[in-house]
């Protein structure tokens, strides 16, 4: 049995959350939603209130309100958690897609960060990839914006 406990803001690395809020925005864009869970960080402990059968990177509070990512896991291990734990949040949020089994909720988290990387490179500094989630974030509300003036003008 595996225990982890939420650290305080005060242990986390300001890098390692940047770049986790960072992730979790771009994500919430491509899914186009507005329900953005709130990020914890933890760590594995001998007394941590949360089990698990084995060692995880990270998960997602039931009712997707929140997501936890395992501190210290690298900037690109650190991304790539952040993005399947999004996936399960919208997951939880839509009904239609919390009603597949566990096993397919896996695996559409497990494709939607393939498909991630697969698209936008998967470079594993945390400076490359702070410039490509901003490049992203960027190139995604420039299409979002002109959608809404497109659809303004119509």
């Amino acid at each position: 049995m595996y225990r982890y406990s939420m650290i305080s803001k005060s242990e986390e690395n300001p890098t390692e959350r940047q770049l986790a809020e960072l992730a979790a925005e771009v994500v919430a864009i491509k899914l186009q939603t507005d329900d953005l869970p709130q990020i914890h960080f933890i760590e594995e402990t001998p007394y941590g209130h949360v089990r698990f059968d084995c060692r995880i990177d990270g998960y997602c509070a039931a009712t997707g309100q929140y997501i936890c990512i395992h501190r210290g896991l690298g900037p690109k291990l650190t991304v790539a958690t952040v993005i399947h734990e999004m996936r399960h949040a919208y997951q939880w949020q839509n009904p239609k897609r919390h009603r597949l089994s566990r096993e397919m909720r896996e695996r559409d988290a497990e494709l939607f960060v393939r498909e991630f990387f697969g698209t936008h490179g998967d470079s594993g500094d945390a400076a490359t990839l702070t410039r490509t989630l901003n490049q992203i974030l960027k190139d995604d509300l420039d299409r979002l914006w002109k959608k809404v003036c497109a659809t303004v003008r119509a």
